[in-house]
């Protein structure tokens, strides 16, 4: 259903962007005003087939494709790819003993990159970002992303990963939600400890599973 849906979405927002560009095109002498309302639905063309993209991708989560992968290779590769601002202080704390896991190095990318984005949105005065990993027992290992930003109110811990939830004015609610099925269907937990203006921890746990150590 969630397919079908997207679709018949889909193709009404393709005929509105081909018309968008169409006019850009012919349109030489284009009033600013006219020009300022094409951007406009242009962008929120782009808003809403980001919204499909996330709600199709929560109704219908790919199985993970696990394979043997170093979780704090991982997070470097995020932490690499991710624009930190200046007043960002990123504290790396990755146990160097950590053993390999069985995952899916992609997902867990997206999952990490969400978690690292919302702790940088949530410090826009500055602050920092310790990203931790350790073997919390035979069986699972624990990572762990500390920020010191606004903190998340007791209301809003109690919905933070349910779908469509967002307390950002331009959110859509589904980056935590997909989080948090993604490592389900890894067979670990997701949660999260905040206080207000102190900062808030989201902590992952997944299992050893086969191991071998770095």
């Amino acid at each position: 259903m969630a397919g079908g849906v997207g679709h018949e979405l889909r193709n009404p927002l393709a005929s509105i962007k081909n018309a968008v560009y169409f006019l850009n095109m012919v349109l030489e002498d284009i009033n600013p005003q006219v020009k300022e309302s094409l951007q406009i639905i242009e962008e929120e063309v782009n808003s809403s087939e980001k919204i499909i993209s996330g709600l199709l991708g929560y109704a219908r989560p790919k199985p993970p494709n696990l394979r043997m992968v170093k979780i704090n290779s991982i997070i470097q590769e995020v932490l690499s790819r991710t624009n930190i601002p200046e007043n960002v202080e990123i504290i790396n704390r990755l146990d160097v003993a950590l053993p390999f896991i069985l995952a899916d190095p992609d997902q867990l990318i997206q999952v990490f990159g969400n978690l690292i984005l919302n702790a940088i949105q949530a410090m826009f005065e500055g602050g920092q970002l310790i990203v931790k990993t350790e073997v919390q027992s035979q069986e699972e290992i624990t990572i762990s992303f500390t920020d010191t930003g606004v903190g998340i109110s007791e209301e809003d811990l109690s919905k933070i990963f349910e779908p469509l939830y967002t307390t950002k004015a331009k959110g859509i609610g589904l980056g935590l939600a997909i989080c948090k099925a993604i490592i389900e269907k890894h067979k670990g937990s997701i949660e999260v400890t905040s206080e207000i203006k102190k900062g808030s921890t989201f902590s992952i746990k997944l299992p050893l599973g086969e191991k071998e150590v770095l």
